[in-house]
C-alpha cells in the first residue's frame, strides 16, 4: 500500500512540475511579445508626434517653431529625417521594421536613436521643416 501512494506522490509531483514548467515558458514568451508590442506602439507615437509637428509647423508658415517631446525604447537603429520624408528603424525581436512618415515639402535635421525622452525643436526655414534635439 506505501508503494502505491509514494508511486502516486512522484506522479503528481511530475505532472505538477511539467506544467509548473509551461506556465513558465507561456509567461516568458508573453513579456517578449508585451516588450516588442509597448516599443513597437512608442516608436509609431513618436513618428506620429514628429510627423504632426511637422504638418502644423510648416502650415503656419516661415520662421514658426514647436518643440515636442518624445519617448524612444532601445533599439533604435535610424531615426532620419531627408527630403520629403522621416525613416525609422527599429530591431525587433525578429526583424528590423521601419516605418516612413512622408511630406509634400522638404524635412532635414538630427534626431535621436537612443533610449530615452527627448525635446525636440521643429521649426520652418526657408520652406524646410527641420529638427534639433534641445539638450
Amino acid at each position: 500500500m506505501k508503494n502505491i501512494r509514494a508511486q502516486a506522490s512522484v506522479e503528481y509531483l511530475t505532472l505538477f512540475g511539467t506544467i509548473l514548467i509551461i506556465v513558465a515558458l507561456l509567461a516568458g514568451y508573453s513579456l517578449v511579445i508585451y516588450s516588442e508590442t509597448l516599443a513597437s506602439n512608442q516608436i509609431g507615437s513618436s513618428i506620429k508626434k514628429v510627423e504632426i509637428a511637422a504638418k502644423n509647423v510648416y502650415s503656419l508658415g516661415e520662421g514658426n517653431s514647436l518643440v515636442i517631446e518624445i519617448s524612444l525604447p532601445s533599439g533604435v537603429n535610424a531615426f532620419e529625417a531627408v527630403n520629403k520624408h522621416i525613416l525609422v528603424e527599429a530591431n525587433t525581436f525578429s526583424a528590423v521594421a521601419s516605418s516612413i512618415a512622408e511630406f509634400d515639402f522638404n524635412v532635414s535635421g538630427s534626431l535621436p536613436t537612443s533610449e530615452g525622452t527627448y525635446d525636440i525643436e521643429v521649426k520652418n526655414v526657408n520652406g524646410t521643416v527641420t529638427f534639433n534635439v534641445i539638450e
